[in-house]
């Protein structure tokens, strides 16, 4: 009898409000309207910002990012109501940007959350992207990231290729005490066959990647010795992971702690997002699929004590280094 009184008042009230609730909802909200959808204007918005982008790389005002050998356009994907922006490290083109997001929020009347916007720059100058955040409005970030679950992250075994064609480069022209040298032909030159003038610094075949997998070293304890000398070198911990790279003197931490590893709920994240500040000191944060076994909590304690020395230097980058050399580049003697 409750329920069914309760009933009764809310017919009357709809029946009541119904006559003056169209003089109350303004013609321009699609929220709670009968006959319209909540998602209506966010796809509307989603598709003017599409059409609104695609005019201006028409235009040639927006570069697009030029992705593989076959250099595809991409300017940006869209999901539900989130769009990622791609572009060059060209100043002008961000400037485009801002000003159509601009236009956008005039025509709209929606205003763009830039605080909860992100600038994630790969392989730029540290100025030039200190530059455009300020130039945005936006936070900082860098890869990995994890977006609705997934990890994005660039090619941690592109890195290490382009780490060792650094070396290549600094070994065939740096001047005495390691000062940089002038070039004396393209790089290109120099990685191409011997037939063509080259000195086939590394096979043309397939990425660079595979290629160094591919060089044929006999001794297999030379092999090993090059494979285990690559290691990370923890600045900021935004590039490292937590549990799979291999940045302590120990190894990985997944081989190291492998029932951890098992029922932990951080794999794939960066050593960054692993530990937070609580205003006096930082703090390991970690989060387990269940409930530890009191044996498994030793490992915890065990874990603890082998992170106690580690501090992150969050003014600087990770980076790949050589750890057979002091300054963690590659010495020989001919």
């Amino acid at each position: 009898m409750v329920g069914c009184i309760y009933k009764v008042i809310s017919k009357l009230m709809v029946r009541r409000i119904r006559s003056v609730i169209p003089g109350l909802v303004r013609e321009t909200q699609s929220a709670f309207v009968k006959g319209q959808k909540i998602h209506d204007e966010a796809l509307i918005a989603c598709e003017t910002v599409h059409w609104m982008i695609g005019e201006a790389v028409r235009n040639k005002r927006i570069l697009p990012l030029l992705i593989g050998k076959v250099n595809i356009e991409l300017s940006h994907l869209q999901f539900a109501e989130d769009t990622i922006l791609f572009y060059p490290p060209k100043e002008e083109t961000i400037r485009n940007y801002t000003r159509l997001l601009g236009c956008f929020e005039m025509m709209s009347r929606l205003t763009i959350n830039f605080d909860k916007s992100s600038l994630i720059p790969i392989n730029c100058k540290q100025q030039w992207s200190y530059n455009m955040y300020n130039l945005l409005g936006c936070k900082e970030a860098s890869l990995p990231v994890r977006y609705i679950g997934i990890s994005l992250e660039a090619n941690p075994r592109l890195a290490v290729a382009e780490k060792l064609i650094s070396l290549q480069r600094r070994f065939l022209w740096s001047k005495e005490e390691g000062r940089k040298g002038l070039a004396l032909v393209k790089w290109e030159l120099v990685e191409a066959p011997k037939k063509m003038g080259g000195l086939e610094t590394l096979p043309t075949r397939g990425s660079r990647w595979r290629d160094i997998c591919q060089l044929q070293i006999r001794d297999s304890n030379v092999r090993n010795k090059m494979i285990a000398g690559l290691s990370m070198e923890v600045g900021d911990g935004r590039r490292t992971r937590f549990w799979e790279d291999v940045w302590l003197q120990s190894g990985s931490l997944k081989m190291s702690f492998p029932r951890l590893f098992s029922v932990s709920n951080k794999k794939g994240y960066v050593i960054g997002n692993c530990e937070f500040w609580d205003g006096l000191e930082w703090i390991w944060n970690f989060q387990w699929r269940r409930e530890l076994y009191q044996w498994e909590l030793e490992l915890v304690d065990q874990l603890h004590e082998t992170l106690r020395p580690i501090k992150l230097a969050h003014d600087k980058h990770d980076r790949v280094v050589w750890k057979f050399d002091k300054e963690g580049m590659v010495s020989m003697a001919i």
